[in-house]
């Protein structure tokens, strides 16, 4: 492909109806159709009951698992997905759409990404909805930087608000992990099992420096992505 036709291609998706189009029908369609064809499993299997215990809540994922963000939240109807306002977060609030969740826009700004995060306005909402009684699902790592680092505006976040954050991994037996993707994006396959491993919930409190809550943070993510990675390894 010439630089001239992936410019094209580029300028294509961010025509609104197009991206609303491949976003809701196309995306979505897959994600809902894997959603519906797989058997979930919770790690620990009391997890729901205690996610919705604690309600509202900042459930937090790597950017690798967005495309799975629908299985870790019970109640979508009390939650929303803090997503990009730039084109590939359109794209995933139309897949969001279909399957009835409904999302915040708003990004971190990094050196590589500065215009149109709407960090500020953004973050706004996301304390708005955790006062009203919304849970909030985030991911942790800022786009687009490798490396699986915690942004510090999600520890913000959480010492604002004073809800606690639920660290989540997720994994399925049938998966393709793009490793060439700034995120290692994990997508997930129709008729799999699908495991969802909930870390120790995390309160961001006095107790705790940014730097402490940024690194813990980080372990538990670590952790529960690779325990769901193990769960629906094959044998």
């Amino acid at each position: 492909m010439t630089e001239k036709s992936a410019r094209a291609k580029r300028r294509l998706i961010e025509v609104p109806f197009v991206r609303d189009f491949v976003g809701r029908h196309i995306l979505g369609g897959y994600v809902h159709f894997a959603m519906a064809t797989s058997k979930v499993e919770f790690h620990p299997p009391d997890y729901n009951e205690r996610v919705l215990a604690a309600h509202p809540v900042l459930y937090v994922i790597w950017h690798a698992n967005m495309v799975a963000c629908g299985y870790p939240v019970p109640d979508y109807d009390r939650a929303r997905a803090l997503v990009s306002p730039h084109t590939d977060g359109r794209l995933g609030a139309a897949a969001i759409a279909r399957w009835g969740g409904k999302v915040i826009y708003g990004t971190g700004a990094t050196e590589r990404q500065r215009e149109g995060t709407r960090g500020v306005a953004g973050s706004l909402e996301v304390l708005r909805a955790l006062e009203s009684g919304l849970s909030v699902l985030l991911t942790a790592d800022v786009p687009p930087i490798r490396g699986r680092k915690v942004s510090r505006g999600v520890i913000r976040l959480a010492r604002l608000s004073g809800r606690p954050i639920v660290p989540i991994g997720i994994a399925s037996t049938n998966r393709t992990i793009l490793a060439q993707v700034w995120d290692e994006m994990q997508i997930n396959h129709p008729f799999s099992r699908v495991a969802v491993v909930g870390s120790e919930h995390m309160q961001v409190d006095d107790s705790l420096t940014d730097e402490e809550a940024v690194a813990l943070l980080k372990a538990r993510l670590d952790d529960a992505y690779a325990q769901a990675l193990a769960l629906t390894a094959k044998d």
